[in-house]
């Protein structure tokens, strides 16, 4: 789980960075939600290559596979949140390669 927070995290200000208030404000959701369950944790956000609009879509698509993933061999209790973050990266893919 600390893996989908920090994910969260650098996918926010990422969206920040590239002016996505609209993709920023999903994950600050997720990664606010993901510490209230995990509770007192230090986590930073990932490091990840992202410069533009077209690798901020692939990077989504990767997490939102990752995020899938962690759906589906989670505990009962995340496996939604899990599912939710899952598919708001997947429509987060479908925005960004639609963006003009």
């Amino acid at each position: 789980m600390e893996d989908m927070l920090s994910a969260s995290l650098a996918l926010r200000d990422i969206a920040d960075t590239l002016e996505r208030e609209d993709i920023s404000a999903d994950h600050s959701a997720h990664a606010e939600t993901l510490q209230r369950l995990l509770g007192d944790v230090d986590v930073e956000p990932l490091e990840l290559e992202v410069t533009d609009i077209a690798s901020l879509a692939t990077t989504e698509s990767e997490h939102a596979e990752a995020a899938q993933e962690a759906a589906l061999t989670a505990d009962r209790g995340y496996a939604v949140l899990l599912a939710e973050i899952a598919a708001c990266r997947s429509a987060h893919v479908e925005t960004l390669q639609n963006h003009d």
